[in-house]
């Protein structure tokens, strides 16, 4: 979505980041070999997927137990699709 917003953008005649910040997520592989290298937020996938076999293997041996949340922490990889904010 990211990667299209940023291609609008430029069909629109403008810029980004000159006159648009644009933010994707899930760092995907692209995001950093578009023009502008898109800024993005990636997922702890790895973690994420080993919790959750964790909890399936849990299950299916029937230590299931309580249903838990899980919280992972993001982490937010600086492109160069940002700009500063403007005042005004």
């Amino acid at each position: 979505m990211a990667l299209g917003v940023t291609q609008a953008a430029r069909e629109a005649g403008r810029s980004v980041p000159g006159d648009l910040s644009v933010v994707g997520y899930d760092d995907c592989y692209l995001a950093a070999h578009s023009n502008p290298p898109l800024t993005t937020v990636r997922q702890p996938i790895q973690e994420m997927g080993a919790a959750v076999a964790e909890a399936l293997w849990r299950q299916l041996e029937g230590h299931g137990g309580q249903v838990r949340d899980y919280l992972f922490t993001p982490e937010l990889v600086a492109g160069e699709s940002t700009g500063r904010l403007r005042h005004g």
